[in-house]
């Protein structure tokens, strides 16, 4: 990615602001980093690692008591209201598959419709298509592989493909 547009030079000064401010940091995390062996994202997601996970201090158990003690009854019935509207919504995930999270045109979206408005608050997510034009994300991606190939001690699995990026 070149910074030949203001936004995109922007971008990179405002990321590299905390880079002078802590210095200390920086060394430390790369001295760290370093003695560490080298995995993919599930080495630092016990859940997805593999490993079992460590039980907590007895602190956690005792909190949980005294935001429980006197509230028990409520506490059910909230779970119970829980438990049903899950029911619903897993319900309306299998009948709707991936078109559960909304989607709309970058072009569209300073006049959304309500429908839109009202299923991004509900999920808390949207897809936003056209963003990149296809020509841009092309030079992305060949940009990519151009450095992966000029260093061919590039770690890493990233399955990115062109359709991933433009669909």
């Amino acid at each position: 990615m070149h910074l030949h547009t203001p936004s995109r030079l922007v971008i990179a000064c405002q990321a590299l602001k905390p880079v002078h401010a802590h210095k200390s940091f920086i060394r430390q995390a790369t001295s760290s980093a370093e003695s560490r062996k080298e995995g993919d994202i599930s080495s630092v997601f016990v859940s997805l690692s593999g490993k079992e996970e460590a039980p907590l201090p007895p602190r956690f158990a005792e909190q949980k008591k005294r935001l429980i003690a006197g509230r028990e009854d409520q506490i059910e019935r909230s779970w119970h209201r829980l438990l049903h509207t899950l029911k619903d919504e897993v319900r309306l995930i299998e009948q709707r598959g991936s078109d559960i999270i909304p989607s709309i045109d970058f072009k569209d979206i300073h006049a959304a419709p309500k429908t839109f408005r009202d299923e991004l608050r509900k999920r808390g997510v949207a897809v936003i298509r056209g963003v990149v034009p296809e020509h841009e994300a092309r030079a992305y991606k060949n940009e990519i592989e151009d450095y992966v190939k000029a260093n061919p001690g590039t770690k890493g699995t990233v399955s990115i493909t062109l359709q991933s990026l433009l669909f």
